[in-house]
């Protein structure tokens, strides 16, 4: 972020590094999101883990425009998921 911070930019790119979904996405395998979910925001209860969503904070899941979703496929040959 300090990077971007003075600097106009058009597209920022997250990456990482997982596992793999055999057969859809075997390790290796190049995909785009296009639902990007933060499953461990939230906090701990009594109860058990309460997500973000349900705790009244915001959303744990955000969805990407999918113009640009499949735009970054197509160029990059990724798959979607």
């Amino acid at each position: 972020a300090a990077a971007l911070a003075g600097t106009p930019y058009g597209l920022v790119v997250s990456a990482g590094i997982a596992g793999g979904f055999a057969p859809g996405a075997p390790v290796g395998s190049l995909v785009v999101a296009d639902e990007i979910t933060a499953a461990d925001l939230g906090a701990e209860t009594g109860d058990g883990f309460l997500p973000v969503t349900e705790l009244g904070f915001g959303t744990a899941a955000h969805h990407p425009p999918e113009s640009l979703v499949r735009a970054i496929a197509a160029a990059t040959g990724a798959a979607v998921g």
